[in-house]
C-alpha cells in the first residue's frame, strides 16, 4: 500500500511540474505571442472583413430561414412513439419482467445480501460503464482471424442478461425504451419485414441475427450509461483500445504489408505499400472505424480538466491518425477532413481560415514528406482509377436490380444480393458483386423503400438533435 501511495505521489508530483513548466516553457510563449501576431494581422486583414460579413449573412439567412424554423421545432415523434402499441408492448415485456423479478427478490434481499455471490455480482454491476467499455473493446482489439460474428453475439446477450440484473439488484434502474428514436424502430421493422419476404430467407436469417445483435446493443448502452461520468469512463476505455489497434496497424506499416491488387490500382499508385487493416478484414472497414473514433478524441481532450490529461488523450489520437493516413482510404480522409471543418464551425470559426491557409501552404511540400500518400490523392481526381470505374461497373448491373425490387428489396445479406444480381447482365466482367460498394444504395436493395427512408430520416434527426 506504501509503494503505490508512493508511486502514485511521485507520477502527480511529475505531472504538476510537466504542467508548471508548459506554462512557463519559453518556446511555448514564443509561439503563442507567434500565433497571436498573426491573429492580428488576420482579424486587421480585408480577408477577415469578408469573411465576417459572409457569416453574418449566413446567420441572418438561417435565422429567419424557415429550415431552421423547422429543425428547431418541438419534436412530437417521441410522443407518440411513447404512446404506440409497440412501445407498450415492448415496455411491458422487458420492464415488467424486470420490476416481477425485482419484486420477488426484495423479499429475500436480506439474505442475499451476504452471499459473496451477490456481492461480487453487485460490484460489477455497479460498474456496468467499465464492463460495457471492456466489451466494446476486447470486440475491437481481437484481430479477424481469430474472430466469428457469433461471438460478438454471445457477448452482447452476455452484455443484456447482467443490465436485466442490474434493473433487479439496483432500485431505480430499467431499460431505457423511451430513449430509442421512433424512425430508428421504424427501420428495425424494415428489417425484419426485409427477412421475412427475402428470396433466401434463411441465409437472411444470419444478417439479421447480426443486425438485431447491434440494435440490441444499442438499447443496452443507452440503458446502462445513466451519466456523463458513466459515459466519460466507456469512452476512455474505448479509446484506448482504438489506440491499440492504431500502434498495430503502425507496426503492419513497419514490417510491411503485401499489396492487393483488388483494391489498389497498381499502375497509378507508383510507390504505395500495402494498406493497413490492423485488426479488421480490410483498410476500408478500419478507415471506418477510425473515422467515427477520431470525434471522440477530440471531445474527450477538450473535457479533461488538467494538461496532462489533454496531452496523454492527445498523444492517444496521434497512433489512429497514422493509421487513418495508412489505410489508404481517400473517401476516409475526405470525410475527416469535413468533419475538422464542421468541428472548428462549432467550436471556433476564426481557426478555418488559418487551418485552410496552412493546408494550402503544405500541400506542395507533400510529395516530399510521404510520395505514395501524394500520389494516393490525386488519384481521386484520376479517370484511369480503375478502383473508381469499378464502383460504376457494379453500379450499371445494380441498376435494372434496384428497378425491379425497388419496393421491398431482395432480402438480407449478400445472399440474397449476389441471386438476384446474378439474373442481370453482368458489367463487371462476369463477377458477381458481393454488394453494391455504397451503404444506401445497399439497403434499398436489400431492405426497399421504406428502409432506406427511415434510415436516411434517422440519420437527419440525429444531426437535428445534434445541432439542438
Amino acid at each position: 500500500m506504501f509503494n503505490n501511495s508512493l508511486i502514485i505521489g511521485m507520477f502527480a508530483a511529475f505531472a504538476a511540474k510537466l504542467n508548471n513548466a508548459y506554462y512557463e516553457s519559453a518556446i511555448i510563449l514564443f509561439f503563442k505571442k507567434v500565433l497571436n501576431k498573426i491573429k492580428e494581422i488576420y482579424y486587421a486583414s480585408f480577408t477577415a472583413k469578408v469573411i465576417g460579413s459572409v457569416v453574418l449573412w449566413m446567420k441572418r439567412i438561417v435565422s429567419y430561414s424557415k429550415i431552421w424554423t423547422f429543425v428547431k421545432r418541438r419534436d412530437y415523434l417521441s410522443k407518440i412513439w411513447t404512446n404506440s402499441i409497440i412501445f407498450r408492448f415492448a415496455d411491458a415485456v422487458l420492464n415488467g419482467i424486470s420490476k416481477a423479478v425485482r419484486a420477488v427478490y426484495s423479499k429475500i434481499e436480506n439474505y442475499m445480501e451476504s452471499s459473496l455471490f451477490i456481492l461480487v455480482l453487485r460490484a460489477i454491476l455497479k460498474k456496468f460503464d467499465v464492463l460495457l467499455g471492456i466489451t466494446l473493446g476486447f470486440i475491437l482489439v481481437v484481430p479477424y482471424n481469430f474472430w466469428h460474428n457469433e461471438y460478438g453475439v454471445i457477448l452482447v446477450g452476455v452484455l443484456f442478461i447482467a443490465l436485466f440484473l442490474k434493473t433487479v439488484l439496483f432500485k431505480g434502474q430499467q431499460f431505457e425504451l423511451k430513449s430509442l428514436d421512433p424512425i430508428l424502430v421504424v427501420f428495425i421493422i424494415t428489417i425484419i419485414l426485409a427477412t421475412a419476404t427475402s428470396v433466401v430467407p434463411m441465409e437472411s436469417l444470419s444478417s439479421l441475427i447480426l443486425f438485431m445483435t447491434c440494435f440490441l446493443l444499442i438499447l443496452v448502452i443507452v440503458s446502462g450509461i445513466r451519466t456523463t461520468a458513466d459515459l466519460s469512463r466507456l469512452l476512455k476505455i474505448f479509446l484506448t483500445a482504438v489506440t491499440f489497434t492504431g500502434l498495430y496497424g503502425i507496426w503492419q506499416r513497419i514490417i510491411g504489408i503485401p499489396i492487393d491488387p483488388t483494391t489498389v490500382d497498381t499502375s497509378i499508385n507508383i510507390g504505395m505499400q500495402g494498406r493497413v487493416y490492423s485488426t479488421m478484414h480490410d483498410s476500408n472497414t478500419y478507415a471506418e472505424i477510425l473515422l467515427l473514433s477520431l470525434p471522440f478524441y477530440a471531445a474527450v481532450i477538450l473535457n479533461s480538466k488538467t494538461f496532462t490529461g489533454k496531452l496523454c488523450y492527445g498523444l492517444m489520437a496521434v497512433p489512429v491518425l497514422l493509421a487513418l493516413i495508412f489505410t489508404g482510404t481517400r473517401s476516409a480522409w475526405i470525410a475527416f477532413a469535413i468533419a475538422v471543418f464542421v468541428f472548428l464551425f462549432f467550436k471556433n470559426r476564426k481557426l478555418i481560415p488559418l487551418i485552410i491557409i496552412a493546408a494550402v501552404a503544405a500541400f506542395p511540400f507533400l510529395p516530399l514528406i510521404s510520395p505514395s500518400f501524394y500520389n494516393r490523392i490525386t488519384t481521386i481526381w484520376n479517370p484511369n482509377d480503375t478502383s473508381i470505374g469499378y464502383r460504376g461497373l457494379i453500379y450499371r448491373t445494380v441498376k435494372p436490380m434496384l428497378e425491379d425490387n425497388w419496393f421491398t428489396g431482395v432480402g438480407l445479406g449478400s445472399d440474397a444480393f449476389m441471386q438476384i444480381c446474378s439474373r442481370y447482365p453482368l458489367y463487371t466482367n462476369g463477377v458477381v458483386p458481393p454488394h453494391s460498394h455504397n451503404l444506401f444504395l445497399e439497403i434499398w436493395l436489400e431492405a426497399g423503400i421504406i428502409s432506406i427512408l427511415s434510415f436516411v430520416w434517422f440519420m437527419a434527426r440525429m444531426v437535428k438533435k445534434c445541432m439542438i
